[in-house]
């Protein structure tokens, strides 16, 4: 008998078709995990309502088929959603619904507008009904492409499918942008899974717009993903419709008792869906204060969170502790199903951990971080500028605001600047527009050159000034304005880094000179000398430049680094550089902390996790 090949018994194209590839099923992963924590597919790690097992234990009906038309299930499912029972339809969860919708309407050839990332049963299913997925990809916060979406709509587009909550991301989709969907009078199924956690719906549009198709399930707030079971909001005629093509008995007695069950403890719903939404504000919260993080604004039970850098390292870091979650390679993210809350807190714990021990050493700015220069450095600027002024007219809120702008590091620099706007009577404008960049020539001038000397004099004083320079001052200032700087830094912190194993740096843009003397009159010298400082001279582009910190990287020869600064230009430097920043600032928000103390508290003791 001559080999059959089975592949040419099939259709071509699902012979060819890439499978859906679901999350791993538990029982494997216990055979290979002491005490998992299954994280990877939104399931509800609450369980289901003790009224579901009571319902369930108490039946005795599975020797008899279910009534196919479901109508017990539909009417609670309609009191539910407030719509009537012939707007109803169940399935063997909300798969099956898409599964039986995409049969029922496309022909050969139409196609289906999905905007991944997203479900990937979509696209699979649509594949499987003989249509076509044209993909407009989500913008980068993850909302949709309106503008690609018109643009991809055409005489065979039948379709658009929309989740919101969406799986991976948790990003919602607004009212009027489904509004403009449905005006196209193209079929659009809006899956609403995570409806429970999000409390917006599109279910009241239903009477209106007769091309909305509304989809749930009961996989996720429920606790009945392995029962499943969903249902469909939609008008009359496709219930009939789908009435006609499904198996008589396509929802087992079992979904039916636990579904109606669960719906009837609303006590219980409504404090398990409150738990996993406050558990899932915590995660982010706790995780976004990690540079290395990203983590997306999430509606659903569910977080989609990028890693920025040591990405393979995490997903190491939490298979040794047996943390299950889903990975996006391709964006280098995870997705993260909301547990409880000792589940939670050890996912938080392995990132949070990781986070520091990758880092071996912390550069650190050296002004507004270790070193006080508001009545150096700031007052220098101040009384340079008023000295060639003639008047009092540069404040110390006026520097605040050029050093804000990015690219405005330097402070001889910033007195230059203010000066020509204070000369030009623009002290009142929009500083980040009109400010411009140093440019080398500029340097160069004879007006700048003055106010290097006026600020070095105020600065230094005049003997420091003329051990320093080898010339005169241009005028005699006895006193120092460096010798008014303070230490910002508990030594103790750098005495515990050290011993932690953590290499320390300094980048600034001071010149060698005074940033050794600023280390001297802050009794620093047991930390940091010559040998871990970057100073102005060596290096040829300042911050926001990243390179003085992969000098300072380089010079204490360490692989892995963060960076500690106070200013815009540091952020920049530090991003360039591919550092994680720490924001030192008085205005706090979820990066930043008071003051380095603060910072390094926090640091330490997250490192001893």
């Amino acid at each position: 008998m001559k080999n059959l090949n089975l592949k040419t018994t099939i259709r071509k194209d699902i012979a060819e078709m890439k499978p859906y590839v679901a999350v791993p099923f538990l029982w494997d992963i216990n055979q290979k995990l002491e005490r998992p924590i299954k994280l990877d597919s939104g399931e509800n790690q609450f369980g289901c309502s003790p009224k579901v097992i009571g319902a369930l234990a108490a039946a005795g009906l599975f020797n008899f088929y279910p009534d196919s038309e479901y109508k017990q299930l539909r009417a609670v499912f309609a009191k539910y959603t407030g719509i009537s029972i012939d707007n109803i339809m169940v399935g063997s969860g909300s798969d099956e619904l898409l599964d039986l919708l995409f049969r029922l309407i496309l022909d050969q050839d139409d196609q289906v507008i999905n905007c991944p990332p997203t479900f990937g049963m979509y696209e699979v299913l649509v594949k499987l009904n003989k249509g076509k997925i044209i993909s407009v990809p989500r913008l980068a916060n993850f909302s949709l492409d309106m503008t690609g979406i018109k643009k991809a709509l055409n005489e065979k587009v039948k379709m658009i499918v929309v989740c919101t909550p969406n799986n991976p991301t948790g990003t919602t989709t607004s009212k009027d942008e489904i509004l403009t969907l449905l005006r196209t009078n193209k079929i659009v199924i809006i899956d609403e899974a995570y409806f429970e956690f999000s409390g917006s719906t599109v279910v009241p549009l239903i009477t209106k717009y007769p091309n909305l198709i509304v989809l749930r399930t009961l996989s996720k707030w429920a606790g009945l993903a392995g029962l499943r079971l969903g249902y469909g909001i939609m008008n009359p005629f496709f219930v009939e419709q789908l009435l006609k093509i499904k198996p008589p008995y396509n929802v087992n007695s079992a979904a039916v008792i636990a579904g109606i069950a669960a719906m009837s403890d609303d006590e219980w719903k409504k404090r398990v869906t409150k738990t996993i939404v406050m558990e899932r504000k915590r995660i982010k919260c706790e995780l976004q204060k990690f540079p290395r993080f990203e983590v997306y604004p999430s509606k659903a039970n569910l977080l989609f969170i990028k890693v920025k850098s040591n990405y393979e390292e995490l997903k190491k870091a939490l298979l040794n502790e047996s943390i299950i979650v889903r990975y996006y390679d391709s964006y280098k993210a995870f997705r993260l199903s909301v547990g409880t809350q000792t589940q939670n807190t050890k996912v938080i714990e392995v990132c949070k951990k990781i986070s520091v021990s990758q880092q071996e050493s912390i550069i650190f700015d050296m002004d507004g971080v270790l070193i006080d220069v508001t009545e150096s450095y700031r007052q220098a600027i101040v009384l340079t500028a008023n000295y060639l002024l003639g008047k009092e007219t540069i404040k110390a809120s006026d520097v605040d605001e050029i050093k804000a702008i990015p690219g405005f590091n330097n402070d001889w620099d910033v007195t230059y600047v203010l000066y020509a706007l204070a000369k030009q009577n623009r002290l009142k404008r929009d500083w980040s527009k009109i400010a411009k960049a140093m440019l080398p020539v500029d340097r160069k001038s004879q007006e700048f050159l003055q106010i290097f000397s006026v600020f070095q004099t105020y600065y230094l004083g005049s003997k420091m000034f003329i051990d320093t320079y080898k010339e005169t001052p241009p005028f005699n200032y006895s006193n120092s304005l460096i010798a008014k700087e303070k230490c910002l830094i508990k030594p103790n912190f750098l005495k515990q880094l050290i011993k932690m194993g953590y290499k320390i740096a300094i980048a600034t843009g001071r010149p060698k000179t005074e940033a050794l003397e600023a280390i001297r009159l802050a009794r620093l010298t047991s930390y940091f000398s010559a040998n871990n400082l970057v100073a102005l001279e060596d290096v040829t582009l300042e911050k926001p430049s990243p390179e003085p910190l992969l000098l300072a990287q380089k010079i204490i020869n360490a692989q892995k680094s963060i960076y500690v600064g106070d200013t815009q230009n540091d952020k920049i430097a530090a991003k360039a550089a591919n550092m994680d920043f720490y924001f030192i600032s008085t205005i706090r928000d979820g990066d930043s902390f008071p003051n380095v103390n603060s910072f390094l508290q926090w640091f330490i003791n997250k490192r001893r996790l």
